[in-house]
């Protein structure tokens, strides 16, 4: 079994999504834990993380290798749903890109970082309304809300999400992150938003700091 995490952890690192996914099944048919596996996973990731941040790797490879994660973990979740084995979660995150934007890499990145790091991840998708939104938090009762935007044109809808979870009296439940190239500390400020994450990277170490202040 040692060497089937060996192989999952070097398609990772090759970046091959579908060789990562097959190997994931594969290691599952031969009766390995998927809570190990999804360790393995884990800790690939985050070395790929921080030779990102020491600049031995580029945004390319972390974009490669959040890719991969994402194939790998679809059957893991599949069978962890299914399985006995339960996973403590540091927190729950629902996170989305918001209506008239349909960028999707920032965000995919942070989920594969999240989920690295022990966070279960509700993905919504791109081009979300608000509602949409404000439904996901109250469905899985979600500790932190992250709202991407990659168009200044569309970063207003950031605005429009920290409202609306004050109109629903949320606020004191779920924490507000945003992120995105046109997103700013200030814009961050002014929107009462609760914090914002320059790079992907930071997005961990962001709600990390925002649950342990609760």
């Amino acid at each position: 079994m040692e060497q089937s995490m060996k192989e999952i952890r070097s398609a990772i690192r090759e970046y091959d999504p579908q060789l990562s996914k097959s190997l994931v099944q594969e290691a599952l048919m031969k009766g390995a834990s998927p809570l190990a596996i999804v360790k393995e996973i884990s800790e690939e990731l985050k070395s790929i993380g921080a030779e990102f941040e020491s600049g031995e790797l580029f945004l390319t490879d972390l974009i490669g290798a959040a890719t991969a994660v994402e194939e790998a973990m679809g059957p893991l979740r599949k069978k962890i749903e299914s399985s006995k084995e339960q996973i403590h979660f540091k927190g729950t995150v629902v996170m989305g890109t918001v209506e008239g934007d349909i960028h999707s890499i920032g965000k995919n990145i942070v989920l594969s970082m999240l989920r690295a790091n022990g966070y279960n991840v509700v993905d919504i998708g791109e081009d979300k309304p608000t509602s949409e939104f404000i439904d996901a938090v109250k469905t899985n009762k979600a500790d932190v809300v992250g709202a991407s935007a990659l168009l200044s044109t569309t970063m207003m809808r950031q605005r429009d999400l920290v409202e609306a979870i004050n109109a629903q009296g949320l606020r004191g439940n779920v924490k507000v992150v945003i992120g995105g190239a046109p997103i700013t500390k200030e814009w961050c400020e002014e929107i009462q938003a609760d914090g914002y994450a320059r790079e992907a990277i930071d997005a961990v170490k962001l709600i990390d700091d925002l649950l342990k202040s609760c």
